[in-house]
C-alpha cells in the first residue's frame, strides 16, 4: 500500500511539474531577430538568419550552400554558383549586419544537389541492403571532415554504401552525375 501511495504522489509531482514548466514563458533574446522590415524590404539580422530562412523555404538557384568559416555561426561563407558581384550585393543588402560574411565559388547549386539526392533516394534507398544512406555535405577522410572543390568548402551528395559495392556505385553515379556524387 505504501508503494502505491508513493507512486501516486510521485506521479502527481511529475504532472504538476510538467504543467508549471509548460506555463513558464521562455524569454526570447532581444539582441537578434529573425527578420525585420527596413526601407520597405525584408532584412535579416545577419547571415545566420538568412541561412535559416533558406533552410526552411529553399535555397536560391545561385547558392551552393552555406558553411561556417570559423566553426561557429558568427562567420559564415556563402557558396555561390556564379561569382557575380550583383548577387553578392543582393545578399549583403538583405542583412542588417553583414559582418563575418564571405563568399566562395561553388560548382553545383544546393537545389541541383537536392534534386540528385531525391532521385537517388527514389531509385536506390531501401531497395539494396548495402546502400546505407545519403546526404548533402562533406566527407570524412581519416577521421577528418573535408569539403570539396578548390575552396575545400563545397558540398556534394555523399552516398554511404557497403565496401563490397562501393566500386559499382562509384562508377554508376559518376557516369550519371559526375563528381556531384561521392560514394563512401
Amino acid at each position: 500500500m505504501k508503494r502505491l501511495i508513493f507512486i501516486f504522489v510521485f506521479l502527481l509531482f511529475v504532472i504538476f511539474s510538467m504543467i508549471a514548466y509548460a506555463q513558464t514563458e521562455i524569454p526570447k533574446s532581444d539582441t537578434k531577430v529573425d527578420n525585420v522590415l527596413q526601407d520597405g524590404n525584408e532584412k535579416y539580422s545577419n547571415m545566420y538568419y538568412l541561412y535559416q530562412h533558406w533552410e526552411e523555404t529553399g535555397y536560391p538557384d545561385y547558392v551552393g550552400g552555406v558553411c561556417s568559416t570559423d566553426g561557429g555561426m558568427d562567420k559564415l561563407t556563402v557558396l555561390l554558383v556564379d561569382d557575380d558581384d550583383n548577387i553578392k550585393e543582393q545578399i549583403l543588402s538583405s542583412l542588417v549586419d553583414s559582418s563575418g560574411v564571405s563568399f566562395v565559388k561553388a560548382l553545383y547549386s544546393y537545389n541541383a544537389m537536392k534534386a540528385v539526392q531525391d532521385e537517388i533516394i527514389t531509385k536506390y534507398l531501401g531497395k539494396d541492403d548495402k546502400f546505407y544512406g545519403i546526404g548533402i555535405g562533406y566527407t570524412s577522410i581519416g577521421g577528418e571532415v573535408k569539403g570539396f572543390g578548390e575552396s575545400g568548402k563545397e558540398l556534394r551528395v555523399v552516398v554511404d554504401v557497403d565496401e563490397s559495392v562501393k566500386a559499382e556505385y562509384t562508377n554508376k553515379f559518376h557516369s550519371l552525375y559526375g563528381d556531384m556524387v561521392v560514394v563512401e
